[in-house]
């Protein structure tokens, strides 16, 4: 059997939480589960196995936020953190990721959806709520993404990305991206 940690979770809703705790129970990858306050896992000295922290961020501000996510990823740098909320907020969701955390999840995504993208995050990945990619495209429609990926200045991007991203741009899936530039669809993956 893989390694067990234990999980802490912070959430007022009593709701959600408990239901948390009852769903991460019958999950491989946590020993215990833990419900604490943001004050309570603040105060203490040492978390001792903690493989991960779920943080309901329904009533924190942002600054709040970001000043809780940055005390607990300093203080516990190897312990993967999840941002938990009910609305999809673009600026929640980039404060929490340029904070260091691991995952932001809607708390309506489905027990399967959230035990899915736990396994991504115990194993090194990043989990976002798939809303995003809608968003992203109002911005694209808005011009606040530019227009044109031909026009921009991507220098950062190998031409093979750059073909990547132009399929991207006109909706092709990355099946088709890859048969048309000869590649396979894992190779796409890795390019986006």
């Amino acid at each position: 059997m893989a390694d067990t940690y234990k999980a802490y979770l912070i959430e007022e809703n009593s709701f959600i939480r408990e239901g948390l705790k009852v769903l991460l129970k019958k999950y491989s990858y946590f020993s215990s589960v833990h419900i604490i306050s943001l004050e309570e896992i603040n105060s203490k000295n040492d978390l001792q196995d903690c493989g991960l922290i779920i943080l309901g961020a329904e009533e924190l501000p942002i600054e709040d936020l970001l000043s809780s996510l940055d005390r607990l990823k300093s203080k516990y740098p190897h312990t993967h953190i999840v941002v938990l909320n009910s609305k999809l907020n673009m600026d929640s969701v980039t404060a929490s990721f340029s904070a260091g955390v691991d995952g932001y999840m809607l708390n309506n995504i489905s027990a399967e959806g959230f035990l899915h993208s736990l396994d991504l995050i115990m194993i090194g990945e990043k989990v976002f709520p798939t809303a995003m990619a809608s968003l992203l495209l109002k911005y694209k429609e808005h011009n606040i993404i530019n227009d044109n990926v031909e026009n921009q200045n991507n220098d950062y991007l190998s031409d093979r990305e750059k073909d990547v991203l132009l399929g991207l741009e006109r909706g092709e899936s990355n099946k088709v991206i890859a048969r048309q530039l000869g590649i396979t669809e894992a190779t796409v993956k890795v390019h986006v």
